[in-house]
């Protein structure tokens, strides 16, 4: 017994066929789909909308604008392998928990990124307008088995060094008027620590926090030897006074 082997029209019809049975479930959302027969080629099954040879997947709003490209199956090209596109003004992306009602995550229009809990509190956004970044709090990974080349500091030599420290009011360039925060500059930091790699533009959370325990750790120091320093200094005084009081007894 023998079988055929469908040409290749026969298998261009079946393949066409199914993906316009699969096209037909997209109708009610207003998309038409296009998808790659073979490597480079998509194969199109709507006359509107630009074409990405390199995709796999492309899907079309019903003004023929691309919404979605899925795939970039050609190597070496600079193509992405997700795009997609709002022409309107709703979130940009969206998406819920196994029970439908829970909503997680969600990219804006703008490109701000928001990850929501299932009661609705906002967890952690970064907003794409302001640069912000909002959050419950944040742990550095800080465990001593992670690290290496361990020094000691001179929390003194800190100090004098975070009180020569320019620390000025500013604003970004691209802040609201009334917009302000407080801090050093990253190269006046930098020079004075020589930290993070010898960044000059940003200061590292962890590095800021550092400097500024040291400093503390610095200035205690400072205080116990003055207070010490002080003590002596009663205690001398004490004893003058006694011998003081002797004299004047004597008399």
């Amino acid at each position: 017994m023998t079988t055929s082997t469908p040409t290749a029209p026969t298998l261009r019809s079946q393949r066409r066929s199914a993906f316009v049975r699969g096209a037909a479930l997209t109708a009610g959302l207003g998309v038409t789909l296009a998808l790659a027969q073979t490597v480079g080629v998509p194969l199109v099954l709507s006359g509107s909308g630009s074409r990405i040879p390199n995709a796999t997947l492309q899907a079309y709003n019903t003004a023929g604008g691309i919404a979605a490209v899925l795939g970039n199956t050609r190597s070496g090209t600079a193509d992405a392998a997700v795009v997609l596109s709002q022409a309107g003004t709703g979130q940009f992306l969206k998406a819920f928990g196994p029970n439908g009602g829970e909503h997680e995550f969600e990219i804006a229009a703008n490109g701000t990124v928001s990850l929501i809990s299932p009661t609705g509190q906002l967890n952690v956004q970064l907003n794409n307008a302001t640069g912000v970044v909002t959050a419950r709090g944040f742990n550095n990974r800080s465990d001593r088995n992670a690290k290496a080349n361990f020094r000691s500091v001179d929390s003194e030599e800190v100090l004098d060094r975070v009180t020569r420290l320019p620390i000025e009011r500013w604003n970004y360039r691209d802040d609201q008027a009334n917009v302000q925060h407080l801090g050093p500059m990253a190269q006046d930091f930098a020079a004075a620590f020589g930290l993070n790699g010898g960044d000059t533009l940003s200061i590292n959370t962890v590095d800021a926090q550092g400097v500024a325990l040291a400093a503390i750790q610095g200035l205690n120091a400072r205080l116990e030897e003055r207070g010490a320093r002080i003590q002596a200094l009663e205690r001398q005084l004490a004893a003058f006074t006694l011998r003081l009081n002797a004299l004047e007894r004597a008399e």
